[in-house]
């Protein structure tokens, strides 16, 4: 199912070269840095994040995934500052209005996965005398069924 995607985002990109102006009169060196630190620092974060929950936030698994991340998140964000031609601008954080859009945006979603994750919730019960899909127990981790 992941393989439909693929030729769909090429003809995107194919597109996007074409038709948008920036994208075809912007030439110029890739940001190699940039994506030497920013790839790999998003992949463990997400993997941190997704593995968080369930392995526990003090795990060492966890804690080896974040905390090269959080370093190399760092240093991106360094080494993108310094860069003639950045992979990503964070310039435009200094403008107030994005800056405190992109800090009421993170805001939000980190109350509303600690709303989640915290909320009451049931477990469900697959045995023989009741019926699949019934509420039975409150759950101690709601992401365990």
């Amino acid at each position: 199912m992941f393989w439909i995607n693929v030729p769909i985002g090429v003809a995107g990109i194919l597109v996007g070269a074409v038709v948008l102006p920036e994208f075809a009169e912007r030439r110029g060196r890739f940001d190699v840095p940039g994506l030497v630190l920013g790839v790999p620092a998003i992949g463990a974060l997400v993997f941190a994040l997704i593995e968080g929950p369930t392995q526990g936030w003090g795990s060492v698994r966890v804690l080896a995934a974040a905390t090269p991340a959080a370093g190399a998140l760092i240093a991106f964000v360094l080494v993108e500052l310094r860069v003639p031609q950045p992979m990503l601008d964070v310039g435009f954080l200094r403008d107030r209005v994005i800056g405190a859009a992109v800090w009421g945006g993170s805001r939000w979603a980190s109350g509303c996965s600690a709303r989640c994750s915290s909320s009451a919730c049931t477990c469900r019960t697959r045995s023989a005398t009741r019926r699949p899909g019934r509420a039975s127990r409150p759950c101690r981790r709601p992401w365990r069924s």
